[in-house]
């Protein structure tokens, strides 16, 4: 997994409150918890990863898109 990107792109989102987050194919197997302070996040992509489980995403009260 690509840790570093991850954190960065996570941080570029709470930094400038970006409302898409495009996590795909970067090797995740659990969703980071710093997800959870995306609350303003609409659109959430963690297709092409091997995730184990869907969890941690209940806050995100303003997501409208979420690909896995």
């Amino acid at each position: 997994m690509a840790v570093e990107e991850v954190e960065k792109r996570i941080q570029e989102c709470i930094n400038d409150r970006i409302t898409s987050l495009d996590l795909r194919g970067l090797g995740l197997t659990q969703i980071p918890r710093q997800i959870q302070q995306l609350t303003w996040l609409e659109k959430l992509d963690l297709s092409e990863n091997q995730l184990e489980k869907i969890e941690g995403l209940e806050g995100l009260k303003s997501l409208r898109e979420l690909y896995l």
